[in-house]
């Protein structure tokens, strides 16, 4: 069983310039647990997907892309812009973080299968 991520106690809106547009949850296929992110700054619209690594330990971006893209997540409309950076969550959980660039003001880069609930995000933790 793999642990869901959790975000709970991670301050938000801690940064005046980033808009928290809402977060989702579901299950990979090998039954792993997600939480994702939707967030704007600067014109840019980014998803971030939070889970575990266990029994993956090796995830470089493009691997991250291609993980999303097979989960049918996210369908790149361009070349990925996709970066996979190792979190440990706040008990202790060592989790893979992957951001995907949506969209750039006009430019659409990526469209996304998730369905973002406004927040407060503390149902997602529950």
């Amino acid at each position: 069983m793999y642990p869901f991520p959790s975000r709970s106690t991670d301050p938000r809106g801690q940064e005046p310039d980033v808009k928290e547009v809402g977060w989702d949850r579901g299950t990979l296929s090998d039954g792993r647990p997600y939480l994702a992110e939707c967030w704007a700054q600067d014109g840019m619209t980014v998803v971030t997907v939070f889970f575990s690594t266990r029994d993956l330990d090796e995830l470089d971006d493009q691997a991250a892309a291609r993980l999303l893209g097979d989960e049918d997540l996210v369908r790149y409309l361009t070349d990925p812009k996709v970066t996979a950076r190792r979190w440990i969550e706040h008990a202790g959980e060592p989790m893979w973080t992957v951001s995907v660039i949506i969209g750039l003001e006009y430019f659409l880069f990526a469209e996304d299968a998730f369905r973002f609930q406004s927040y407060p995000r503390e149902a997602a933790d529950e």
